[in-house]
C-alpha cells in the first residue's frame, strides 16, 4: 500500500511539472538567434571571414526588410501596465512532497531506544511511563524523518540557507531549575550541623541503646503451646517492653540536651534541634523497620514461629481455628503497635528560652507497612498449607455426610421423599461413618502448631448419633402415619358402609363402593398391614418403640376382624332401601300419566282466545297451564334419573310431548301479539324522543314475516290434525271464506297482519318526523 501511494504521488508531481513546461516559451530558432545576437564582436570571436560576414549582413538586411513590412501591416497595441504572473511551481512541489507517506519506526530501532533509556530495572517497575515515552519517540521519529525527506528533496521557501537541521534534545543538561539547585546547595552549607558534640553524643546513644531488633519472639516455638488469645497477650507484653526501651532512650536524650552548653553559630541555631530530632527519627525508624523485618522472617521460619493450638470444628462444614487470616491479623496488629510506638516517640527542642515537646517523624510509610504485612501474611499462609491439606483429607473422608448434617445434628438436606427403605439405608450409611470417626487420632503436630482433633471427633460422633436418631424418629413417624392411614381407611369404609343413602344416586354409589371395598380395598389394606408388621421387626433392631406405637399397631391389625360386621350391616341396609326406591318410581310414572290426561280437557279455553286486543288476558289465563307443564317436566326428569340409577329402562311419555307441541307454539303466538300491540301503542301515543324509524321499520318487517309464517304453519297443522282426528286441535274451519269461522291461531295471525297494515301510513309520517335534516326553524313552521 505504501509503495502504491508513493507511485501515485510521483505521477502527480511529474504531471504538474509537464503543465509548467507547457506554459514556458519555446526554444528560439537559429534565424531568430542571428537576428537578435549576431554582432561584429560575436563574428570576431568566432573568426568569421569577410565574405561570410557580408553574406550574413545581406541576409540580415533582407530579413529585417521583410520583418519591417510584416510589422507595419499589424495594428499597434496600445501600451499599458503588464500583470506579472507568479510562478507557484515550487510551492506545488512542496505541498505534494508534504503529502508523501513516511515509514514508521521499526522494532529494532525501538529496542535500541528501550536499551538506551533503561535504568536499574525501572522499566519493569514503571511500564506505563516507558510505554508513554516510546509513543512520544515514535511520533518524533515520524516527524523528523518526514521533515528531513521533504527539505532535502525540495528547497525550503523563504530562502533558508540550511536545508534541514534536527531540533535539539527536549531536556538540556542545565534546566531552568539550575538557579534553584544553586540555592539549595548554599542552603545545605548553612544547615550542616552534624559536627557538633551534642549531636555526636546523641548519635552514639542511639547506636548503643537501640538493639538490632527491639524484641525476640523465637522463644515462643515448640514445646510451648499458645492459644491465639494468649499469643496476642504475649505480643502486647513485648510491645510494652519495646516502648520502655524507647522511653529510656528519650530520657537519656532529654538529659543530654539539658546538660548541653555548646555555643551554636547563629546561622545554625534554627536547624540545630531539628537535626537532633531528625537523627532520632532515623535511628528509631531503622530499629522499627529491622524489627518488622525480623517478625516477617520469624513468621516464615518453621523452627522459630510461635507454636499455636489449632482446632477444627464442624459447623455444617470443617472450620479451622484459628485460621490463617486470624493469625495474620494478630501479627499485623502487633506490627501496627510497634509502628504506633515509634510514631509516638517524643523528643524536645529549644526555641529560644522555651522547651517544646515534639513527636518524631517515623520513616515507615503506609506503602512499606502494607507490603511488609503482605509478606508476613504470605509466610503465615505457607505454614498453614500442610494443616489445610490435612484438613482437606479429612474433608474428603467425610465429605458425603457434611451436606447432610449441621451443628445441631439434624438432617439439613431434606430427602425428596423419605420412605421406610430409604431411612433404613441411611441409618446403615451413617453408622459406617460413625465407625470411621471413632478411629481418628486426637492430635497432629505441624510447624505452625498442634492440630487438636478431639473436639472435632466428639462433635462428629455426636452429630452422627443425632442424625441416626433423627432418621429413626422419622421412621417411627412413617410407621405411625401408615398405622393411622390404615385405621383411617377402615374408619372411612365403616362410615360410608353404615351411612344411610338419601337419594337413589347415593344408594347406587354406595353399592359400587362396597363392591370395590370387597374386591380391591380390603386386599390392599391386608397387604399394607403385612408390610407394616415386617417394618416393625426392622425398627426393633434400630431402637425402642413407645407403648402408644405398639398399641396403634395392634389396633390396625384388629380392624381385619371388625370390618366383617360392618359389611354384613351394609348388605341388609342396601337391600331395604333399594326396594323402597323402586316402589317410589312406579308411583311417579302413574302420577305423570294421570296429570297428562287431566290437562287435556283444560285446553278447550284456547279456542276462545281469538281477539288480539285481549292478548294480555290470554297470557294470564295460560299461566296455570304453563306451570303445570313445567311441573310435569320436572317429574319426568326425576323419574328418568331414578330409573337410570336403578338400571331400569327409561319410560317414555308421548302424551306430554303432544301437549308441549300443542300449547307452547300458541303461547308464543299470543306473546308476539301482545308485544306488537305494546310497541304500536308506544309509537302512536308515546313520546317523540323515543321514535327511531330504522328500528321501527325493521321490527314491523320481522313481525309481519313471523305472523305470515305462523299463519301458514298453523293452517297446515290444523288440517292434518282434523284428518287424523287428534283430540289436541283447535275448533274451526281453516279453509272457510269467512274469517270468523277460522280457528283461534289463524284469527290472531290475521288480526296481527291487519294491525301492521293499518300502522304502515304512520311509518311514513315517522320517517318524515325523524329526519335529521329538520332544524328548529322547520319545527317552528310546523307549529304555526
Amino acid at each position: 500500500m505504501a509503495k502504491r501511494a508513493k507511485d501515485d504521488m510521483s505521477r502527480a508531481i511529474l504531471g504538474a511539472c509537464d503543465k509548467l513546461k507547457a506554459k514556458e516559451k519555446p526554444i528560439p530558432l537559429l534565424e531568430q538567434i542571428m537576428k537578435t545576437y549576431l554582432t561584429d564582436d560575436l563574428m570576431d570571436a568566432f573568426n568569421i571571414k569577410e565574405k561570410k560576414r557580408n553574406y550574413l549582413k545581406k541576409l540580415l538586411a533582407v530579413e529585417a526588410k521583410e520583418t519591417g513590412n510584416k510589422e507595419s501591416k499589424k495594428s499597434v497595441v496600445p501600451l499599458g501596465p503588464t500583470i506579472p504572473v507568479l510562478n507557484i511551481a515550487h510551492n506545488i512541489m512542496r505541498e505534494n512532497a508534504e503529502k508523501c507517506p513516511t515509514d514508521h519506526m521499526d522494532r529494532f530501532f525501538e529496542q535500541d531506544v528501550r536499551n538506551m533509556i533503561q535504568g536499574k530495572h525501572l522499566e519493569k517497575k514503571y511500564p506505563k511511563i516507558i510505554d508513554s515515552m516510546i509513543v512520544e519517540i515514535r511520533e518524533i521519529f515520524i516527524d523528523m524523518t518526514h521533515n528531513a525527506g521533504v527539505n532535502l528533496k525540495v528547497k525550503q521557501p523563504y530562502a533558508f540557507v540550511t536545508r534541514f537541521r534536527p531540533e535539539p534534545y527536549k531536556y538540556m543538561g542545565k534546566t531552568g531549575r539550575y538557579d534553584i539547585f544553586l540555592k539549595h546547595r548554599e542552603e545545605l552549607k548553612s544547615k550542616w550541623v552534624l559536627y557538633y558534640p551534642l549531636i555526636k553524643k546523641i548519635q552514639q546513644e542511639c547506636v548503643d541503646r537501640l538493639p538490632q531488633k527491639i524484641l525476640d519472639i523465637s522463644g515462643f516455638h515448640y514445646p510451648g503451646l499458645f492459644e491465639l488469645s494468649e499469643l496476642a497477650v504475649k505480643f502486647n507484653d513485648l510491645a510494652l517492653t519495646a516502648e520502655m526501651i524507647l522511653i529510656r532512650l528519650r530520657d537519656k536524650v532529654v538529659s543530654l540536651i539539658d546538660k548541653d552548653k555548646t555555643k551554636v553559630q547563629k546561622q545554625h541555631i534554627k536547624h540545630y534541634y531539628e537535626a537532633i530530632t531528625t537523627l532520632q527519627a532515623i535511628h528509631v525508624s531503622s530499629c522499627i523497620i529491622r524489627t518488622l523485618e525480623y517478625i516477617i522472617e520469624v513468621s516464615g521460619s518453621r523452627r522459630r514461629v510461635p507454636f499455636l493450638v489449632l482446632t477444627i470444628h464442624f459447623e455444617g462444614a470443617l472450620v479451622l481455628r484459628p485460621s490463617s487470616a486470624e493469625t495474620s491479623f494478630i501479627y499485623r496488629n502487633f506490627m501496627n503497635q510497634l509502628v504506633e510506638i515509634g510514631s509516638n516517640f517524643q523528643t524536645i527542642e529549644k526555641r529560644g528560652k522555651k522547651i517544646v515537646e515534639k513527636n518524631i517523624h517515623l520513616n515507615v510509610t503506609r506503602d512499606y507497612f502494607e507490603e511488609a504485612a503482605a509478606r508476613m501474611k504470605l509466610n503465615i499462609k505457607s505454614l498453614y498449607e500442610p494443616v489445610i491439606n490435612y484438613v482437606q483429607k479429612l474433608d474428603d473422608l467425610f465429605r458425603d455426610i457434611y451436606r447432610d448434617i449441621d451443628r445441631e445434628g439434624t438432617v439439613s438436606v431434606e430427602q425428596p421423599e423419605m420412605t421406610f427403605e430409604i431411612g433404613c439405608n441411611l441409618i446403615r450409611h451413617y453408622e459406617n461413618y460413625f465407625v470411621k470417626a471413632s478411629k481418628l487420632q486426637c492430635g497432629e503436630n505441624f510447624a505452625i502448631g498442634q492440630l487438636v482433633l478431639s473436639e472435632y471427633v466428639k462433635t462428629l460422633r455426636e452429630s452422627l448419633s443425632m442424625v441416626i436418631e433423627d432418621i429413626f424418629l422419622k421412621l417411627c413417624n412413617i410407621h405411625l402415619n401408615e398405622n393411622d392411614n390404615i385405621c383411617a381407611a377402615f374408619e372411612e369404609v365403616r362410615r360410608k358402609a353404615l351411612k344411610k343413602p338419601v337419594t337413589t344416586e347415593e344408594l347406587i354409589e354406595q353399592g359400587k363402593y362396597m363392591i370395590e371395598v370387597k374386591t380391591v380395598i380390603l386386599n390392599d389394606l391386608k397387604e399394607r398391614i403385612q408390610t407394616l408388621l415386617s417394618s416393625l421387626t426392622k425398627m426393633i433392631d434400630y431402637g425402642t418403640l413407645s407403648k402408644d406405637h405398639m398399641a396403634l399397631n395392634a389396633k390396625a391389625v384388629q380392624w381385619l376382624v371388625d370390618i366383617e360386621d360392618v359389611l354384613e350391616q351394609n348388605s341388609a341396609m342396601y337391600e331395604g332401601i333399594k326396594y323402597e326406591a323402586e316402589e317410589k318410581v312406579h308411583r311417579s310414572i302413574a302420577e305423570i300419566k294421570k296429570r297428562n290426561a287431566d290437562l287435556i280437557p283444560k285446553l278447550i279455553i284456547l279456542n276462545e282466545m281469538d281477539n288480539i286486543k285481549n292478548s294480555r288476558q290470554y297470557i294470564m289465563q295460560m299461566a296455570p297451564i304453563m306451570e303445570e307443564l313445567r311441573e310435569i317436566k320436572t317429574k319426568i326428569i326425576w323419574t328418568n334419573r331414578e330409573e337410570a340409577c336403578l338400571g331400569f329402562a327409561l319410560s317414555e311419555y308421548p302424551e306430554y310431548g303432544a301437549l308441549l307441541a300443542f300449547i307452547h307454539p300458541f303461547y308464543h303466538l299470543v306473546k308476539l301479539c301482545l308485544n306488537l300491540i305494546r310497541k304500536t301503542t308506544v309509537w302512536l301515543d308515546g313520546q317523540f324522543e323515543f321514535l327511531n324509524y330504522e328500528e321501527t321499520e325493521m321490527f314491523i318487517e320481522d313481525y309481519n314475516k313471523e305472523f305470515l309464517k305462523t299463519f301458514k304453519l298453523y293452517k297446515t297443522k290444523i288440517r292434518q290434525a282434523h284428518q287424523e282426528k287428534s283430540p289436541l286441535t283447535f275448533m274451526g274451519i281453516s279453509d272457510d271464506v269467512d274469517s270468523s269461522n277460522w280457528p283461534s291461531p289463524l284469527k290472531l295471525c290475521n288480526q296481527a297482519t291487519q294491525l301492521i297494515k293499518k300502522f304502515r301510513p304512520a311509518m311514513t309520517m315517522m320517517r318524515i318526523m325523524c329526519n335529521d335534516a329538520l332544524l328548529k326553524r322547520h319545527w317552528k313552521g310546523i307549529y304555526r
